[in-house]
C-alpha cells in the first residue's frame, strides 16, 4: 500500500505502520490483523486527545523522529536512535502521550535493560532526550517531559600500555593481518573506525598522510574541515604495500580479505584477555592504543594543542579531560 493510505500498510522487513496526522506510526506488529486493531484503538485516542488540546502520543513522535533520522543522519547514528528508542516505544504503553511521560518511566525502562550499565544507561537517556527536544524544535511539542534526567557519568578509561605490554600483545597477535591493524593504531594514534575506513584513495606517500573528507570522519560536519593523520616512516611503507595489493576498498583486511568489523576486533581482544590474563589490562581494547599514543606523545614533550591536531580533536579540552594519563605514570610524575 502507498504510504499516505489512511489505513495501515506494510514496510517490509519492519512491520505494519499507519499515517496519523501526517506521521508514520510505527504499530510494531508483522500481523495484519493485529495492526487494524491497533489503528483503530490508535485513532479513537488520537481524536479525543486532539478534542482536548493534549500532546501526541509518544510512540507517534519517536517514529516521527526516527523516520526524520533515516533520512538526515548517518546511517549509523540513525540505527543507534533507532536501537534506544524501539526500546522505549516496547516498554511504555501505546496510549501514553509526551506529556504524561514522566522521569519514573524511563528509570524503569532502564532497570529492566541490566545489562546496560553505564555505558548502555547514558545512550539510551541521550535519545530519548534528543527525540524530544527535536519534536520541541519542530513544534509538535511544548515541553520535555524527562529534561531534568541526569545521565550516568561514563567510566573513565585509566589504562596506557607499556612498550613491553605492546610487544607481548604483538607477539601473540597470530595472524599478519591484526599485527598490521594494531601497529596502525600504535603509530599513528587513529580512532578505531578510522584505521577500519581508511582506503587507498585516502592515503598520500608523497605527503607520509591519509586524508578523510569532511563528510567522511566524526568530526566533519561541525568543523567542516578534513581529518588529516600524520604517518611515521614506517606505517608510510606498510601503506605503500596494502595499497598496492588492494587499490580499492579497505587498506586493512582480515584473513579473508574482508574489511574489519568491530565487533570481529572486539573478539581479538576479548580472546587476547582471556589468554593473557593478569598480563595485561582488564580493560584491553583497540582505543587503549590511542590513549598511549596521547599520553606517550605529552610525556615525551609535545605540546597539548600539537597532539590534539595529530588526534583530530578541534582544540586541546577533550584531551586533557579524557585522553592524557600523565598523571598516572608516577615515574614521569617524580
Amino acid at each position: 500500500m502507498a504510504y499516505g493510505n489512511p489505513e495501515p500498510w506494510l514496510r517490509k522487513g519492519r512491520g505494519w505502520f499507519v499515517t496519523l496526522s501526517g506521521k508514520q506510526v510505527n504499530l510494531r506488529t508483522t500481523d495484519k490483523a493485529e495492526a487494524f486493531k491497533r489503528w483503530h484503538e490508535l485513532m479513537a485516542d488520537s481524536h479525543q486527545r486532539r478534542e482536548l488540546g493534549e500532546d501526541p502520543l509518544l510512540i507517534e513522535v519517536l517514529a516521527v523522529f526516527c523516520d526524520w533520522a533515516e533520512q538526515h543522519l548517518a546511517e549509523k547514528t540513525y540505527r543507534w536512535y533507532h536501537r534506544f528508542l524501539l526500546s522505549l516505544v516496547g516498554f511504555v504503553p501505546n496510549t501514553l502521550s509526551t506529556s504524561q511521560l514522566k522521569p519514573l518511566d524511563i528509570t524503569q525502562w532502564l532497570d529492566a535493560n541490566p545489562t546496560w550499565k553505564a555505558s548502555g544507561r547514558r545512550p539510551a537517556i541521550t535519545a530519548a532526550k534528543r527525540a524530544l527536544n527535536w519534536a520541541i524544535e519542530q513544534g509538535v511539542i511544548d515541553r520535555n517531559s524527562i529534561a531534568a534526567i541526569k545521565r550516568p557519568a561514563m567510566p573513565r578509561r585509566t589504562s596506557t600500555l607499556t612498550p613491553e605490554q605492546r610487544k607481548l600483545i604483538l607477539d601473540s597477535a597470530g595472524d599478519r593481518p591484526f599485527r598490521e591493524l594494531l601497529l596502525a593504531v600504535e603509530l599513528s594514534g587513529v580512532r578505531p573506525q578510522e584505521v577500519r575506513a581508511v582506503e587507498a584513495r585516502h592515503f598520500d606517500a608523497a605527503k607520509g598522510t591519509w586524508v578523510f573528507p569532511a563528510a567522511e570522519h566524526k568530526t566533519g560536519a561541525r568543523t567542516g574541515k578534513p581529518r588529516v593523520v600524520f604517518l611515521p616512516p614506517s606505517l608510510v611503507e606498510l601503506c605503500e604495500r596494502l595499497a598496492k595489493r588492494w587499490p580499492e576498498g579497505r587498506l586493512f583486511r582480515n584473513t579473508r580479505d574482508s574489511g574489519w568489523t568491530s565487533n570481529a576486533i572486539r573478539c581479538r581482544f576479548k580472546r587476547l584477555r582471556n589468554r593473557l590474563k593478569g598480563q595485561l589490562p582488564d580493560d584491553l581494547c583497540l582505543y587503549l592504543y590511542r590513549h598511549t599514543y596521547a599520553t606517550d606523545a605529552l610525556e615525551n614533550g609535545l605540546n597539548p594543542v600539537t597532539v590534539a591536531e595529530l588526534l583530530g580533536h578541534a582544540d586541546a579540552a577533550t584531551l586533557s579531560r579524557v585522553y592524557q594519563h600523565v598523571a598516572d605514570r608516577h615515574d614521569h610524575m617524580s
